[in-house]
């Protein structure tokens, strides 16, 4: 009988011992990724400073919105009357949406004389697959302007690297628009962004791009 209750209190602390390490690894596991996000925060404001900052000395051929969070079209038609020499290509638009909605919408008089959508694209990956489509039929252009969000950019930057052929000598710049971290939603959107960017990587691990 002693033996047995013995052994009843053995379990009773061993159980105590694992919630313990349970409990003490679900809390590290936040904290890590927490760090992860305040990180992955940092490094997303420092690239798109240095984006702005090279503005000056870059003249794009192509300016390629990356659809997904409003206003970067808005951004992208900003940021192309100092390019007027500049093509746009907004993909992964919504079927819904037309050239003349879109020019509804932003409340355009003209289109831009050189202004092409694409439809196809659901996803980061599928947005860059068809930039790079783009570029390929039109040779001439090199210089690529890349707009999103800020948060977007490290994603994109890695998808652009690895899907382009090493000897497409394309000059990509990134410019993000700035994102109010005030905002519950956007810390959320933050969040899931660093999951998406360590996904994304090990996506490419084993990419084939044949």
């Amino acid at each position: 009988m002693l033996e047995q209750n013995y052994d009843f209190g053995y379990s009773s602390n061993k159980k105590r011992k694992t919630s313990k390490i349970i409990l003490f690894s679900f809390l590290f596991l936040i904290i890590a990724y927490l760090g992860a996000c305040l990180v992955f925060y940092q490094l997303s404001q420092d690239k798109n400073l240095k984006a702005y900052q090279s503005l000056n000395n870059f003249r794009p051929d192509l300016i390629a919105v990356f659809t997904g969070h409003s206003g970067r079209i808005n951004l992208a038609l900003k940021i192309a009357k100092k390019y007027p020499q500049a093509r746009i290509f907004i993909t992964g638009v919504n079927k819904k949406n037309t050239l003349d909605t879109l020019m509804e919408a932003f409340d355009l008089q003209t289109a831009p004389k050189l202004l092409d959508i694409d439809y196809s694209a659901r996803n980061t990956v599928e947005n860059g697959i068809s930039t790079l489509r783009m570029l390929r039929k039109n040779p001439h252009l090199k210089n690529v302007l890349i707009i999103s969000h800020d948060y977007h950019l490290m994603r994109i930057n890695l998808i652009m690297n690895k899907l382009r052929a090493e000897n497409e000598n394309y000059e990509f710049h990134f410019l993000g628009r700035e994102t109010n971290y005030s905002n519950i939603r956007n810390l959320k959107i933050l969040s899931k962004e660093v999951i998406k960017l360590v996904r994304t990587y090990f996506l490419f691990l084993f990419w084939s791009p044949g």
